[in-house]
């Protein structure tokens, strides 16, 4: 539904400095005409500003009164002094109430209905309301039992969770179900991988220790059932290159067995360039290379445990497999049968993950060459690429996989503080609740946060505080299936979500070091991080005088070794509940976590039965410090999304974003498009104008409705939502359906780095490989979407239709 205009869920702050940051005002002064639009505003008679119902009602250009001519006089007067009466009535109880309650004015005008703003003593009730206590609890109570989606203990952590809301204030908390496809092992017939010599078994895979006791057994999900034998090939990271080198080296990979590290990409891919390349099944693990080794330091996490392993889904897109782009919940929906696995875009071949030990015992001793050193690990044997193995060439891998696929209830907790003023526009945060294992890092850190800001929220609102924009707390199912809960329900209230969501904020696998901050953001959303980062204290105990914003700038730079750079903000990719908001929808997303040293490796419990509560409070988090900082500053920034009467969001950072990484898209592009008679020209007049209108944009706000100030503002704010929206593909658009954000998404390589033009970056790189006419034309096609969407963007900002000189809303 479109965004209806209406003076009371819309209008303003108090005109006035009273409140108001420092920063704030003079960013107001440095708008132009603005005294002069104060002065008319505060020129409002004696009579406007002792009723504030008058005054609302009077400057609202929705309001209008035509009294007909056969209507008496006294009528009239009676009516006027009726509205004069109701108007007095209302301006005597709310100063009285004020007085009553012993509060001070928050401006030296009263506030007339439809006002408010961010307000600091609210942020300072925040910081200073963290429990750490309460942390903890929450923590373990979502680390005590494993809890996978389409489980009973799955239901009933909905449970807790929806009944934890209610009891915080958020009476408006509901549960949503809904009923996807998910995947299971099997319990009566377990997964297993051997060495064979005919039917003699040489080795078999087993799980010891915390893994032995986890009740559903390490698994790949999706993967489908069947049992293969093959040779055994050592493909590094089953990357495109990787599989290129051992094509290179006339390595036959037809019905082979693919033994591939994790990491550098998503495990769906390295499945699916396996199965191209004809391997037979695929066997998953991690090498202790990639994962830090020195437990001294807690903020490089704990060591890899070599009986670890690391479970995950193989989908390559979000949602339920069998109804892509429809509503599960509906019974008649079509869905493909369950054997397709061709419709439903699910792996062919068999894939399940080991441990690092049973991976030493499966790459040992294998024939064929070395393989090279940069692809060695550290499992104390020397990687030979195969394929076999020098014990006999009739030794073979077997996998033996007996997944199923059945369609299962899974449980989203919703909670909705409505908005005050502006209900009609909302700000989402959400975390995910379901696991793989008992999940203390992963989510668990994330829904102890979650948990600990449905608290503090509801606190403010029995403490007078009410939010001027309608604040969703969201508990996600399933998005370890490749973050399913979210996506249904974005595909559920689809049309709701695009015309009134202004932000969503996600937090997932909250803390994996206690080094810095670490944020994936729309560009849109920078200044409302930098906001909120500057407001809360580091909590490192030698940097107090630092904020957290200082500290983040400190660690993560975006200019290397440059600690008085801005710091490092990455466009978010895929890989958790912020992709369907982002990707389909066009809504500015944002996603919050504090990491140590390496964010790529400091986290190796992840998706094993060794993510623990005492792996969090003992390795890495101690005295949960971290997880405190992140509330803090999650919690500010909220309150600046639902309270600031101007979106802290500025269009500029986009276009600066954009002119930064173009650059480097230029110089990787340029002369191998040039070769192919394909003009990057229009792009770069189009970023010209894109980047123009954004820096005329923020300025001239007030030109966008002179007589009226504070409908600017909302036009201001409106228009601001829209600018992300402008960057999607349309909706009918064959090629990548799931995601149709063109500025920013994942790369077609990896489906985790965000990069710049990933429709265009995607179809070079297939043009690039087959070097035939149509791809070059299908380059020619995704770059007219991308010049398409800027250009949309700049009318967005510049309003095309209508002259921002003559509107009047």
């Amino acid at each position: 539904m479109p965004p209806l205009p209406n003076w009371r869920t819309s209008v303003m702050d108090c005109i006035r400095n009273d409140g108001r940051s420092t920063n704030q005002q003079q960013l107001l002064n440095s708008w132009p005409h603005h005294e002069s639009k104060l002065q008319r505003l505060e020129r409002a008679t004696a009579e406007e500003l002792v009723h504030p119902l008058i005054f609302v009602i009077a400057t609202s250009p929705f309001f209008s009164v035509t009294v007909s001519a056969e209507v008496s006089s006294s009528l009239q007067v009676l009516i006027v002094g009726v509205i004069f009466l109701v108007g007095l009535m209302c301006g005597y109880v709310a100063r009285k109430s004020m007085r009553d309650l012993g509060q001070p004015p928050q401006s030296s005008c009263p506030m007339p209905r439809g006002i408010y703003s961010f307000k600091e003593r609210f942020a300072e009730q925040l910081l200073t309301g963290v429990d750490k206590k309460n942390l903890d609890s929450w923590l373990r109570v979502m680390s005590v039992h494993y809890h996978m989606a389409g489980t009973e203990r799955g239901q009933q952590l909905a449970m807790r969770i929806e009944q934890a809301w209610k009891g915080y204030g958020v009476d408006n908390t509901r549960t949503e179900v809904f009923k996807p496809l998910l995947s299971f092992p099997d319990k009566e017939h377990p997964n297993e991988v051997r060495i064979m010599r005919g039917n003699n078994i040489l080795f078999n895979t087993s799980e010891t220790g915390p893994e032995a006791a986890m009740a559903v057994k390490p698994f790949s999900a999706y993967s489908p059932s069947g049992i293969v034998r093959g040779k055994p090939v050592y493909a590094h990271y089953g990357t495109e290159a990787d599989f290129a080198l051992l094509r290179s080296k006339n390595i036959v990979l037809n019905n082979t067995i693919a033994i591939i590290r994790y990491g550098k990409i998503h495990r769906g891919y390295k499945v699916k360039l396996a199965e191209e390349n004809g391997v037979a099944g695929v066997l998953l693990y991690s090498d202790p290379f990639d994962s830090p080794t020195d437990r001294s330091n807690p903020s490089r996490g704990m060591k890899l445990q070599g009986d670890g392993v690391e479970r995950g889904n193989l989908k390559s897109y979000p949602g339920d497999p069998g109804t892509p782009y429809l509503q599960p919940q509906v019974n008649d929906v079509y869905m493909p049968p369950r054997s397709d696995r061709k419709s439903l875009d699910l792996p062919s071949i068999p894939v399940q993950p080991v441990s690092y030990n049973d991976a030493r015992q499966l790459l040992n001793n294998m024939s064929g060459s070395m393989a090279p050193v940069e692809w060695q690990g550290r499992l104390n044997i020397t990687y030979n690429l195969g394929p076999g193995y020098s014990t006999g060439d009739d030794v073979q891998v077997e996998v033996a996989v007996h997944n199923i696929l059945q369609r299962s209830n899974i449980q989203n907790v919703i909670g909705v503080m409505m908005g005050n003023f502006e209900p009609g526009r909302y700000i989402i945060v959400g975390c995910h609740h379901d696991s793989w294992t008992k999940g203390a890092g992963d989510p668990g850190t994330g829904m102890a946060a979650l948990m600990e800001l449905v608290r503090l929220f509801g606190s403010l609102r029995k403490n007078g505080w009410t939010p001027g924009r309608t604040l969703v707390f969201a508990s996600w199912d399933a998005e370890e299936f490749g973050m399913v809960g979210s996506n249904e329900w974005v595909q559920a209230h689809e049309q709701e979500l695009y015309h009134r969501t202004v932000a969503y904020i996600n937090l997932d696998q909250a803390v994996s070091g206690n080094s810095s901050l670490y944020a994936l953001a729309s560009p849109l959303l920078r200044q409302a991080l930098k906001e909120a980062a500057e407001l809360v204290p580091c909590h490192e105990g030698a940097h107090t005088e630092m904020s957290v914003y200082d500290m983040w700038r400190m660690r993560k730079p975006r200019v290397p070794n440059n600690s008085h750079a801005p710091p490092l903000i990455m466009p978010p990719a895929s890989g958790s509940d912020f992709a369907s908001f982002l990707l389909s929808l066009g809504v500015a997303s944002a996603h919050l976590q504090f990491v140590g040293k390496d964010p790529a490796s400091d986290y190796p419990a992840y998706h094993t039965a060794y993510d623990t509560y005492e792996m969090v409070v003992n390795q890495t988090d101690p005295g949960l410090r971290s997880l405190a900082s992140l509330v803090r500053v999650v919690g500010v920034l909220l309150l600046k999304l639902v309270d600031s009467l101007q979106l802290p969001m500025h269009a500029a950072d986009y276009a600066e974003q954009i002119r930064l990484d173009y650059v480097v898209f230029e110089k990787t592009y340029g002369s191998l498009l040039k070769d192919h008679n394909i003009d990057l020209e229009p792009l770069s007049k189009s970023l010209i104008q894109f980047e123009q209108a954004a820096l005329n944009f923020h300025d001239n706000y007030e030109e966008m409705n002179k007589n009226n100030l504070l409908l600017a503002l909302q036009e201001y704010n409106d228009r601001l939502m829209q600018l992300e929206r402008a960057f999607l593909l349309p909706a009918a658009y064959p090629h990548h359906p799931h995601y149709r954000h063109v500025i920013y998404g994942p790369d077609v390589d990896s489906g985790y780095r965000s990069v710049l033009f990933p429709h265009l970056t995607a179809a070079i790189s297939n043009a690039r490989q087959d070097n035939h006419s149509p791809s070059w034309n299908r380059v020619r096609e995704c770059l007219s979407y991308v010049v398409n969407a800027l250009r949309s963007a700049t009318n967005v900002l510049s309003s095309a239709v209508v002259s921002w000189h003559t509107a009047e809303l």
